[in-house]
């Protein structure tokens, strides 16, 4: 379920997120429609990978995200974009976590991250947008370590 954030003016961009699955080796030798159930299908385990991989992050860092995930390819070598963004009052929270934090140990998924710089920012609109992509899906993920996030009132998504 997508919970907005209550401010968005109030988040960060800290990573942008490049999730892969396997690469399709029959590809070519597939018909337009199962071309077309293809894609739909890759996006779907897609979007999922980026929703479990933003859960074990929030809770191995401690920190409220919100992910916008855009872009992508979904035929031979799918893959899909992401930038997560973290609360102001969390950032140094995040910086002082995200150090120790293991990729290797996620073996489930198969990314790669880099640090947010403004040189991904290009123009008025980041990396993703400038691409064009006009799909796009918005996942926010609650670390629930606060008594109130646990009771269901998270101070940073509504």
């Amino acid at each position: 379920m997508f919970r907005r954030p209550k401010n968005e003016e109030l988040f960060t961009p800290v990573l942008f997120v490049t999730l892969t699955r396997p690469n399709l080796p029959n590809w070519f030798g597939l018909s337009s429609d199962e071309k077309a159930g293809v894609r739909i299908l890759q996006r779907k385990r897609l979007c999922a990978d980026v929703r479990r991989f933003g859960g074990v992050l929030s809770r191995r860092v401690k920190c409220h995200l919100d992910a916008t995930a855009m872009g992508g390819r979904y035929d031979r070598n799918p893959h899909l974009h992401s930038i997560l963004e973290v609360p102001n009052d969390e950032l140094g929270r995040f910086e002082s976590r995200i150090g120790s934090f293991k990729p290797e140990l996620m073996t489930r998924f198969d990314f790669d991250f880099v640090r947010w710089s403004p040189i991904l920012d290009g123009g008025g609109g980041s990396y993703l947008y400038v691409k064009n992509h006009p799909e796009h899906e918005r996942f926010s993920f609650c670390p629930r370590q606060r008594t109130s996030c646990r009771k269901g009132r998270c101070p940073h998504f509504s």
